[in-house]
């Protein structure tokens, strides 16, 4: 599968989030029609979209340093979109505007490649608890006292949860 998806990883042509989903969802259904591979979920698009996050994960390690900023960013967005929707029950749209948002909180004072090495080294849940905090309860700004602080008591709800 990663063969056919050579031609879209090439540095001379970065490949959108969007673009590689649509390859791998077509590739996907290719080796099923193929009887090569059998789908049980019952939306491919959701496989697809979970193989689409972990390949961009891979590419960046493989063959960059980072993969292209507008994709880290874009699939950062939907990572963290998921991750609200998981957490705190919030519905896609919800999800997708207040991880919109909080991105562009982040980028008012930071460069797009700045703003991409933030979201990859903080990972979607973390990304997920700021647009939650800042964009959703609009409670105040990532990292500030009051931030911490929700954030320590979310930390202590997930470990008595243990």
């Amino acid at each position: 599968m990663l063969r056919a998806l050579h031609g879209l990883t090439m540095l001379e042509n970065p490949v959108s989030r969007a673009e590689l989903l649509n390859a791998l969802l077509a590739e996907l259904v290719k080796l099923e029609n193929s009887s090569d591979l059998v789908i049980t979920h019952p939306a491919p698009s959701f496989v697809a979209d979970q193989l689409c996050s972990a390949v961009i994960q891979w590419w960046g390690k493989e063959f960059l340093d980072e993969p292209p900023s507008e994709v880290v960013i874009e699939n950062g967005i939907v990572d963290a979109s998921r991750h609200l929707q998981e957490l705190f029950e919030l519905s896609e749209a919800e999800a997708r505007s207040a991880s919109v948002s909080f991105v562009g909180q982040l980028s008012r004072d930071r460069t797009r490649n700045e703003v991409a090495i933030l979201i990859s080294h903080q990972g979607p849940r973390e990304i997920a608890h700021g647009a939650y905090y800042c964009n959703y309860l609009a409670l105040g700004s990532y990292y500030d006292e009051g931030y911490l602080n929700w954030r320590a008591g979310i930390q202590a709800k997930l470990r008595s949860a243990y």
